[in-house]
């Protein structure tokens, strides 16, 4: 049985998530704090995005971003958790620089996207992350990479 864990140590495990995506580690890095299947819910503009449904499918597309969007990270300015819901809830900027391969273009565009970001990570009784929301501007950052809205998903996928 897993120990009861309080709002801190849930939070802490949620900031740990974020970074370990930040950082563009594997998933296996943090899989034993998301359940099994849990959903990933964004709405997003890019088709092709939205079907990216689960945390761990999520992660896989995050970490392609990251080959294309090296610099890529979540300034967090504001976090706290909601107890009643068992939340975790990040507000930040997003900063991005396309100077790597494998983006949507041919070549890295060299252009910069800063927008804003809402991720709310969902715990269970288990402590397990059973479901991650983030809400997120990606027509907008996509223009400010000049990558087309549409299809902007990185290559490979």
């Amino acid at each position: 049985l897993k120990k009861h864990l309080g709002r801190v140590e849930r939070l802490k495990i949620a900031l740990g998530v974020q970074s370990a995506m930040d950082e563009g580690q594997g998933f296996e890095t943090i899989a034993e704090y998301i359940e099994a299947g849990a959903p990933f819910h964004w709405n997003v503009n890019d088709s092709k995005l939205a079907s990216k449904t689960t945390v761990k499918t999520y992660w896989v597309w995050h970490k392609r971003f990251l080959q294309a969007c090296p610099d890529a990270k979540l300034q967090i300015h504001h976090r706290f958790y909601d107890d009643k819901k068992k939340e975790a809830v990040f507000m930040g900027t997003m900063k991005a620089t396309n100077t790597g391969p494998g983006g949507p273009v041919p070549e890295p565009t060299g252009k910069t996207s800063v927008t804003e970001v809402v991720l709310v990570v969902t715990f269970n009784s288990d402590q397990e992350i059973v479901c991650m929301t983030k809400i997120w501007n990606d027509a907008c950052a996509y223009r400010d990479l000049g990558w087309p809205v549409e299809g902007a998903t990185t290559s490979e996928e």
